[in-house]
This record gives structure tokens, C-alpha cells and sequence, in this order.
């Protein structure tokens, strides 16, 4: 459920200038400040917010896509909307990142095309998870397909080929033998290629830009989108990032790749901030961390369902504090 603060009534029109400024609001509160300075502007949000029941529409908007779409890529909203600020961009540009943040526009470069496309998409998937949710399907060919945290998926069967277009988040594939003699391939297509499963169990998750594909049995096959004939096999144990035009390096996976499908996040001597940005994809909100204590360590076995016990835990073993604004800012900084 959204936080108190930002409970409000989404009808009818906002104002296009309100919707902006919730946008930025958005971005600013994922920076990279010390912990005063977040502290600082995590206040001003808050009075922000307080002003006028437009501004809590229009969060509660951002609030309401963000959580269905996942993080909008930061390195990509920030400098557009730092331009905007010292008068560098056009009002039109200025309605182009609003666009990114909120998942609407259309950004006019191929390369980030799909997030013109993706809010239909993911909504309208057959297949999908809230922030937080795991959801398991069998499949009607008897294969099992589970979903993680924030994923949207549409499964698309016919007589050729067993697909799963996977538009948001990540999966977990058991496949099954074609049932009645028949030998369709099965296929997971993402924005940035095909993979074709070789009987196997596999994981793939959706990122900015690329996907990265572990195999934990047998094989897959994965086929970058612009060039088909650079397919590279990959054995179980190995990972690699695909992009649409090359297949990365072949690397080993770690034994805990699925962990995520029985509700745990295995950490080994993980930074905290790679540890928080993982954690942060099953925390509604914004969470994170303080460059100051960004490189200290952890390790261990933490239970997803329980985001909240995981920080109170961090205060324990590290020399870190959790500062809250409601139940949507939170950041790690140190104690």
C-alpha cells in the first residue's frame, strides 16, 4: 500500500508543470549526497509534497509507474534535467524526460526506444509481479516459469514455437518436453535478443540495456537481436550480458542465482551500496545509500519478505544508520 504521505486521489488531469516537478523530485531523491544533504532535501520533499493536493496526485503518480516499471535508468534522467535546470534545455526537452521518468515519452533515440513502448507492455502482460511479489505458472506445455520481483512477461504458444516475451524484471524457467511428439523450440525473447533453451533450467533478467542470461542445467542459446549469427552457447554454471548487437564474455554464475525464487538474497562480501540496490528492488520507494560507507562488506543470507528486519540487521553488524522519511525515502548512511 502507498505510504500516509502520499495517499491520494488519482483522477482526472494534472497539470503538466506538477507532473514535471514530481518527476524531478524523483531523481533528486536518488542522488548521491552525504547524509546531511539528503536529509536536508528529503525535508524539502516533504514540504514539497505538503504544499498543494496536486503535488501529492502527481507523486503519487510517479510513485504508482515507478513501482510498476522498476528504476528509470538515473545516469540518463539527471544530466537532462540538470541541463533543464541552468536553462539549457527546451521546454519540449524538458517534457521528453518527464516522459523517461514517468514511463510516457518517447525518447526519439533507438537505443532507449523500448521505454516508449514498455508501459503498455507491462501492463498488459499475461504474467506479472508487483515490487516485492514471486509468482509461480505451469505452463500449458508443463513447463514452470517463475517470476521475481517487478516482471512482466506475455507467453505466447503456437503450433512453431513455445515464446515468453519477457518486457520487465526476471524469470526463472524449468522447461518441460513437448508434450504429444511435438519439438517446438522454447524461446525467451527480451529487448535485447533470443535465447533458445536446450532442455534446461535458466534465468534471465531484464536490465538498462542489456540482459544477462545464467544457466543453472544443460544449455541455452543466445542470439543478440541485431546480429543472429554471433549465437553463443551457454553451458550450465556460465552467465553472460546480451546486448542487441553482441553476446558479452562468458562468466562463471554464482550457486545463488536463484536464491530469489525461495524468498532469499545471498550476499558474499558484496559492497553496500550493490547490496542495497539489489535489496532496493524489493522495497517500494526509494532506497539508498550514503558514499561514505558504500564500500563496506556484507555478507549472508537475508529473507526478501522481510526488507525491513534486513536494514535493522545492517545497524547491528555495521557502523551504518537507516534514516526514514515515511515508508518511501529511506537511506543507509553512516552512524
Amino acid at each position: 500500500m502507498p505510504p500516509p504521505a502520499t495517499q491520494a486521489t488519482d483522477s482526472g488531469p494534472i497539470d503538466r508543470a506538477v507532473l514535471e516537478e514530481a518527476a524531478r523530485w524523483y531523481v533528486r531523491l536518488q542522488g548521491d549526497e552525504t547524509a546531511e544533504a539528503a536529509s536536508s532535501q528529503a525535508r524539502s520533499w516533504q514540504h514539497w509534497l505538503d504544499e498543494a493536493p496536486a503535488h501529492r496526485r502527481a507523486w503519487e503518480r510517479v510513485r504508482r509507474l515507478q513501482a510498476r516499471m522498476g528504476r528509470v535508468p538515473v545516469d540518463i534522467a539527471v544530466p537532462t534535467l540538470k541541463a533543464r535546470a541552468a536553462g539549457m534545455t527546451s521546454r519540449r526537452g524538458a517534457f521528453k524526460t518527464l516522459g523517461v521518468v514517468l514511463g510516457t515519452g518517447a525518447l526519439g533515440a533507438a537505443g532507449w526506444k523500448v521505454f516508449e513502448q514498455a508501459p503498455w507492455q507491462v501492463w498488459g502482460a499475461a504474467c506479472r509481479t508487483g515490487t516485492g511479489e514471486r509468482r509461480s505458472y505451469r505452463l500449458a506445455d508443463g513447463s514452470m516459469l517463475e517470476l521475481n520481483t517487478g516482471s512482466a512477461v506475455d507467453v505466447a504458444f503456437d503450433v512453431q514455437t513455445r515464446l515468453l516475451r519477457l518486457h520487465e524484471g526476471e524469470i526463472l524457467v524449468t522447461t518441460h518436453p513437448d508434450p504429444g511428439g511435438m519439438v517446438r523450440p522454447f524461446v525467451v525473447q527480451t529487448r535485447q535478443g533470443r535465447l533458445t533453451a536446450l532442455g534446461t533450467r535458466f534465468i534471465v533478467r531484464q536490465m538498462d540495456g542489456v540482459t544477462r542470461l545464467t544457466v543453472l542445467e544443460h544449455a541455452v542459446l543466445a542470439q543478440p537481436a541485431q546480429a543472429s549469427s554471433q549465437a553463443v552457447k551457454v553451458e550450465a554454471g556460465q552467465q553472460l550480458l546480451l546486448s542487441a548487437d553482441k553476446v558479452g564474455a562468458l562468466q562463471a554464475a554464482s550457486a545463488y542465482e536463484d536464491a530469489w525464487s525461495r524468498g532469499m538474497l545471498v550476499a558474499l562480501d558484496w559492497r553496500l551500496d550493490e547490496f542495497l540496490r539489489e535489496l532496493g528492488r524489493y522495497t517500494p520507494g526509494v532506497l539508498t545509500c550514503d558514499s561514505a560507507v558504500a564500500a563496506l562488506k556484507v555478507s549472508g543470507v537475508f529473507r526478501l519478505d522481510q526488507p525491513e528486519a534486513v536494514l535493522h540487521n545492517l545497524t547491528g553488524s555495521l557502523s551504518v544508520r537507516v534514516q526514514r522519511l515515511g515508508r518511501w525515502w529511506t537511506r543507509v548512511s553512516a552512524a
